[in-house]
């Protein structure tokens, strides 16, 4: 049976748990597919939508694709392409019970890991570990198919991350080994050459996407001005300068902020209404440092915002990617 095996790092504390919200089931299965489902819809998004007359059309081509990989319901076809265990778990104790600090800039970003109210901190898992995962393959995959389950795999390990929060860089994972070929990052310009090759050239057509996917509105952004010798030091200034923009007291106000994602607690029209932000922020171990990134990825908004079928919606945002060094 062809198998995928990888390791990956943590590089930043992961808040990570079931329903009691607590670390104690480690990297579960479910956890880690999710994310790859994530990173193959964004990465395949664009190539079904080329070959597709309308959206509809290259949503329900890339529903089909996706359950015939990773799985879906009894009636949708049930099991995939791979069976997928993680056979190395990182060490669960001790845990993370002093990052981030209230009222720090990691803080400001890690909202429902904190205090807050009836909320209690989250523990997490400490960083610098490692765990490893194997993916077992049916005897019917094809090459592409493999090839495309693998990028994902690169694309989380190189621009992702896991468990709560890891939009704003917590759980950010770094990809070690996949099948006995090392992908470490010595340099800023090798971690930029590495995400160019998963991720389109800038301005390549196409418009907004009905999801968070790589499209020709994209943008990738380091945060090279310092040098970050730890991973918490790294993700604080990454914090920092989205304070800058986002924060109270920062260039954007007002409305303008909607675009960030929601709910917020001054601009939410209804109850229930949610959007997970277009930034996908990482830190990345490079050589001796550690890289803050950020991916932004632009898509229709929401029904309820007919502005966010554009672009220009997103100014807001541009303004934080602005200020990070364009890749």
């Amino acid at each position: 049976m062809k198998t995928i095996q990888a390791t990956y790092r943590i590089v930043t504390p992961m808040f990570i748990g079931g329903a009691n919200q607590d670390p104690s089931d480690a990297v579960r299965p479910p956890s880690f597919k999710g994310a790859l489902r994530f990173w193959w819809r964004a990465l395949n998004w664009g190539r079904l939508r080329q070959a597709a007359p309308s959206d509809a059309d290259a949503l329900e081509a890339l529903h089909r694709e996706e359950v015939r990989l990773f799985g879906g319901s009894a009636e949708q076809g049930g099991q995939g392409l791979f069976l997928l265990r993680v056979v190395k778990q990182p060490a669960l104790t001790p845990d993370v019970h002093d990052w981030p600090v209230e009222k720090s800039k990691s803080g400001y970003m890690g909202l429902g890991l904190i205090p807050m109210g009836e909320h209690l901190r989250r523990g997490g898992i400490r960083e610098g570990q490692s765990f490893s995962v194997e993916l077992l393959l049916k005897a019917d995959a094809r090459p592409n198919d493999i090839t495309q389950i693998k990028e994902a795999m690169h694309a989380l390990g190189l621009l992702g991350g896991l468990g709560s929060r890891n939009r704003k860089g917590f759980g950010s994972i770094a990809l070690e080994v996949m099948d006995g070929m090392g992908y470490p990052c010595r340099s800023v310009e090798a971690y930029a050459q590495q995400c160019a090759k998963l991720l389109p050239p800038p301005g390549t057509a196409g418009g907004l996407p009905p999801f968070s996917a790589l499209s020709g509105g994209i943008r990738l952004g380091l945060l090279t001005k310092g040098r970050h010798a730890d991973a918490r030091s790294a993700h604080s200034a990454l914090a920092a300068l989205y304070a800058s923009i986002r924060g109270r007291g920062g260039v954007v106000k007002g409305k303008k902020k909607i675009a960030f994602g929601i709910p917020l607690k001054d601009y939410a029209e209804r109850e229930n209404i949610r959007r997970a932000s277009p930034l996908l922020m990482h830190i990345h171990p490079v050589g001796d440092h550690f890289l803050p990134s950020c991916l932004f990825l632009p898509a229709v908004f929401h029904p309820d915002y007919p502005a966010g079928q554009n672009l220009a919606f997103y100014a807001g945002v541009e303004r934080f990617m602005d200020a990070l060094e364009e890749v």
